[in-house]
């Protein structure tokens, strides 16, 4: 089995090409975002870290995590960040390991968003980095998470820039552009690594 880290800042494209990945080769794909939510259901693990430690206006009536308020605090505050999300890399980490140890695939892929800043380059066999420069991931996110373009520009600035994770990953998908040109980037980096 081969573990490919799919990573990219927000608004990157990681989930359309992840998605394009799967349609067009045999691969497993874990979504570490997806992974983070069901650790964050109501009663997970996640979650009871998260309500011991975290101010309740983070929390629904319903005891749900209120995931818009507690990420757009996350954007405006460093320290609280680092906090969460020191709850959040290890545990997700865990159930990530404990769902490779099935596979259907020999190639699996996971997409995380935060690889290099969780630490887990090492932990893959390759790294595929998603790039798109700041302007058009500022103008996607605005429209897919109805941001105001100053809340895109905050997303953006919480995260380190992608121009520094370029020579640190395997490979890159330019996605800044015509889908077109992505589509031929993965084809041509999905039939090397399935080998």
């Amino acid at each position: 089995m081969s573990v490919i880290g799919l990573t990219g800042g927000i608004g990157s494209g990681k989930s359309r090409v992840a998605a394009c990945w799967r349609r067009h080769f045999p691969v497993d794909h874990i979504d570490a975002d997806a992974v983070c939510r069901d650790l964050l259901q109501p009663g997970a693990v996640a979650w009871l870290a998260l309500r011991q430690t975290l101010d309740p206006r983070f929390f629904l009536a319903t005891g749900e995590l209120d995931r818009q308020a507690l990420r757009r605090a996350i954007f405006a505050d460093a320290h609280l960040r680092r906090q969460v999300e020191g709850l959040m890399h290890p545990l997700a980490l865990t159930e990530i390991q404990r769902r490779l140890a099935t596979p259907r695939h020999p190639l699996v892929l996971v997409e995380v968003p935060l690889l290099y800043e969780a630490g887990w380059q090492d932990f893959f066999a390759r790294v595929v980095l998603v790039y798109a420069e700041p302007r058009v991931r500022a103008k996607r996110i605005v429209l897919r998470d109805r941001l105001t373009p100053e809340e895109a520009q905050q997303a953006l600035a919480a995260q380190p820039p992608l121009e520094d994770k370029i020579f640190r990953a395997d490979h890159v998908l330019d996605n800044g552009g015509c889908w077109s040109w992505t589509l031929l980037q993965l084809f041509h980096l999905g039939k090397i690594l399935a080998g």
